[in-house]
C-alpha cells in the first residue's frame, strides 16, 4: 500500500527529465598576460609597464599595487567552475607573512600610462592607486603567502562575472598587508614565472538542474 502513494506508481506520471542531455566536460586552461603593471606611491606619476618585477607594499610611505589584465576567452554560454592567477615572489623581510587582496578593476588602464595618479594619458584615477569606486569593485578575501614561491590568487568570482558579461578581459588590481614582496612580471627574463592565468570551464552554460514534470491524467 506504501508503494501505491509513490508518484511512481501514479498513472501517467513521468520521469524526472534533465535539462542537460549530457554532463558537460571541463577543461582546465593556462592563458598569458596581456598586460601587466606596477603602482608606487613614491613615485606617483611614474610608468613601470616595461619593468621585469612588480612591488606588493603597504608601507605608508611607499606603497605599492600590480595590475593583470588577462584575455578573456570565455562568454555566457561558457560554465566556469574555477580560477586563479598565480604570481612568482620573493621577499626578502624577516618576518615573511602577507596577505593579498584581488579586486576586479571597473575603468580600463594603459599600461604604457598607469600610475599611482594616472590610469592613462592625461586621465586620473577615480583615487590615487586606482583606489576609487569607480576605479576597482570589493576586494576579495585574502590569500596569505610565507615564504618564497607562488602567490595563487582565487579569481573564481571575478572570472565568471566578466564571462557573464561577456568582456574581452579580465582586469584586476593587488594590494597588500604585511611583508613586502616582489613578484615576476611578463617583462621577466624567465617566462615561466609570468604571471599565468588558470581557469577550469566547460562550454556549457550554468544549469538550475533538472524539473520533475507532472503529467496525470485530467479528469
Amino acid at each position: 500500500l506504501a508503494d501505491m502513494a509513490l508518484p511512481h506508481t501514479m498513472e501517467g506520471w513521468s520521469t524526472l527529465e534533465e535539462e542537460r542531455t549530457s554532463t558537460p566536460r571541463f577543461a582546465t586552461l593556462n592563458h598569458a598576460i596581456h598586460a601587466d603593471t606596477h603602482l608606487m606611491a613614491a613615485t606617483p606619476n611614474t610608468a613601470y609597464n616595461t619593468s621585469a618585477e612588480g612591488y606588493l607594499n603597504d608601507d605608508s610611505t611607499n606603497e605599492s599595487r600590480l595590475l593583470l589584465r588577462f584575455p578573456m576567452n570565455y562568454t555566457a554560454q561558457d560554465t566556469i567552475l574555477d580560477a586563479s592567477i598565480d604570481l612568482q615572489c620573493t621577499t626578502t623581510e624577516a618576518n615573511t607573512d602577507m596577505w593579498a587582496y584581488t579586486a576586479e578593476m571597473k575603468l580600463g588602464w594603459n599600461g604604457s600610462y598607469a600610475s599611482w595618479n594616472y590610469a592613462a594619458s592625461s586621465y586620473l584615477w577615480d583615487a590615487p592607486g586606482g583606489d576609487g569606486s569607480d576605479d576597482r569593485g570589493e576586494w576579495e578575501p585574502p590569500v596569505k603567502i610565507t615564504a618564497n614561491g607562488t602567490l595563487s590568487l582565487n579569481v573564481t568570482a571575478m572570472a565568471q562575472h566578466a564571462a557573464k558579461a561577456n568582456n574581452s578581459y579580465l582586469s584586476v588590481i593587488v594590494a597588500s598587508i604585511g611583508a613586502g614582496y616582489t613578484c615576476a612580471m611578463s617583462e621577466t627574463s624567465t617566462p615561466a614565472n609570468a604571471p599565468m592565468f588558470t581557469v577550469n570551464a566547460a562550454a556549457t552554460p550554468a544549469t538550475a538542474g533538472g524539473d520533475v514534470e507532472p503529467d496525470l491524467p485530467v479528469e
